[in-house]
């Protein structure tokens, strides 16, 4: 986003404070040696005066100089360099900055047309009506009188230097007033739907100024690399930021930019005077100044999906159970600065349908009643074994539709999703399904019948007691007792009967 009005205001203030500063210290420059000047490129004579004056240049050390004077004898003496003043000679903003274009574009040859045209220009910005009357000519115009000059003194060059300093006196008469120094700042401008996107802008005072801009952590989107040359300030230049996606994925990403910026249209020359003679400009060279500017801290993005599997059928009273995976290009996951995962959030609502559903859709259906929801934090690392705490009490078809929205996450996280970021699952993906069936009726079975109350039984004869079995005493010595009579009767029996056949016995002796 743009910078506020007050800082806008703040920085303006500034670069016109370093301005003001810069000229001021511009104007105090300490003066340089003072060195003999000599003949440079151009016709007539090296001497103080003469019929037809010197038209070119004059050298001091390594400088050709032009005069700013006119009409005043020719510079031959020793000249002092003042260094770049902003207030040569009492000339005007507006003049000094075209005589120092003109000097420092053309004036530095050794061509002697042009550096003749050059003079002729210089001395007409400077003073238009000495310039036309110093050798004698009455008219108006600047051709004029260089022709009444020239005629005489190069007449195979005169059409040549009328021409060529008519162009140059054109151009530096129009010159919008430049500076003496200047100062600028980079501004980074956000994209609030792509926060590795956005554009960059080179703020100055010296709309004039060109220069080399250089990008650290992005790239110009158009170019695809870090540096571009001849930039223009206010004018706003794509980028994109790129993450270290090896060295630290995930992590916030650092933009910033420098460059250097020129400006060649400075109200200002290199200030050569001469005792007794001629004031001279010498180039005052480019303003140069540096630019530099921090970006807010930017968010590589990563774009999570959800993948789903319910359990697929169920009965009345029990839960809703769902593993949930996140997926999708999670490349630059959320991290901390020790690069651990930072988690992240996902929400589903739960509906029930009493018929099944049809395909897949991003609606929710007509009769789709909501019944509960769900939620997670995951750090990406598997599925997520979630379980409702509620309870499906009805049967029908219940269809879970999970989210993950940038609102729902950590400050943090949400720098990490673009600005709109929203994923939904369709409603009745088959994987996010759960069927509970209403349960069979209960099996009806007839009771058994009452058995009858048993009679009491007889009392048992005698006989039967000998059939009886268990453990009673009593019986057990009434068959005992009718045994032994039993078995004494057949005893006697059978001695009566042994008797009778064989008598008594007797004994052998």
């Amino acid at each position: 986003m743009l910078a506020s009005p007050l800082r806008r205001a703040l920085r303006m203030l500034a670069l016109s404070v370093a301005t003001a500063l810069a000229a001021t210290a511009l104007v105090l420059a300490p003066a340089h040696a003072a060195t003999a000047a000599t003949q440079g490129a151009g016709f007539g004579s090296w001497q103080p005066t003469s019929t037809h004056g010197w038209h070119g240049s004059m050298r001091v050390g390594d400088v050709h100089t032009y005069c700013i004077l006119p009409g005043i004898p020719l510079p031959t003496g020793t000249s002092t360099d003042h260094g770049v003043r902003a207030d040569a000679a009492g000339l005007s903003p507006q003049q000094l900055t075209g005589i120092n274009f003109l000097v420092t574009r053309y004036g530095q040859t050794e061509d002697p047309v042009q550096a003749a045209a050059v003079g002729w220009a210089v001395k007409a910005i400077a003073d238009w009506e000495t310039t036309l009357r110093t050798f004698g000519y009455r008219g108006d115009s600047l051709a004029g009188a260089i022709d009444w000059t020239f005629s005489r003194l190069a007449p195979t060059h005169n059409a040549r230097v009328q021409e060529l300093a008519l162009a140059y006196y054109a151009e530096g008469s129009v010159a919008t007033p430049g500076v003496t120094d200047a100062a600028g700042t980079v501004v980074f401008l956000r994209d609030d739907a792509d926060p590795l996107g956005g554009a960059v802008r080179v703020d100055t005072s010296a709309a004039e100024a060109r220069g080399t801009l250089t990008l650290v952590g992005a790239v110009f989107a158009d170019s695809g690399a870090a540096e571009r040359g001849d930039v223009v300030p206010g004018e706003e230049y794509r980028i994109s930021v790129a993450p270290a996606a090896e060295a630290s994925p995930g992590r916030p990403v650092e933009v910033s930019a420098h460059g250097r910026f020129r400006i060649d249209t400075v109200a200002a020359v290199r200030y050569f005077t001469t005792p007794g003679g001629q004031d001279t400009a010498g180039p005052a060279g480019p303003v140069e100044f540096e630019v530099a500017g921090d970006d807010e801290v930017r968010h590589p993005l990563f774009s999570p999906t959800i993948s789903t599997v319910a359990l697929s059928t169920a009965l009345p009273g029990e839960r809703f159970i769902d593993d949930v995976t996140v997926e999708g290009d999670l490349t630059h996951w959320p991290r901390t600065p020790d690069g651990d995962r930072l988690p992240v959030r996902a929400h589903a609502a739960v509906y029930r349908l009493d018929a099944e559903p049809g395909e897949p859709s991003p609606d929710i259906p007509a009769g789709a009643v909501l019944v509960g929801e769900l939620s997670l934090e995951t750090q990406g690392d598997g599925p997520v074994h979630v379980v409702s705490g509620w309870t499906m009490d009805s049967p029908g078809w219940y269809v879970a539709v999970w989210s993950i929205t940038r609102e729902a996450q950590s400050p943090v996280v949400a720098a990490h999703l673009a600005s709109a970021f929203a994923f939904t699952e369709a409603f009745a993906s088959p994987t996010q399904i759960t069927r509970v069936e209403t349960p069979p009726p209960p099996i009806e079975t007839e009771a058994p019948a009452a058995p009858d109350t048993p009679a009491e039984p007889a009392a048992p004869h005698a006989s039967a007691q000998l059939a009886e079995t268990g453990t009673d005493r009593q019986g057990l010595r009434g068959i005992a007792g009718m045994s032994v009579i039993l078995l004494t009767a057949g005893l006697t029996a059978a001695t009566l009967v042994h008797r009778r056949r064989f008598g008594d016995a007797v004994s052998i002796r």
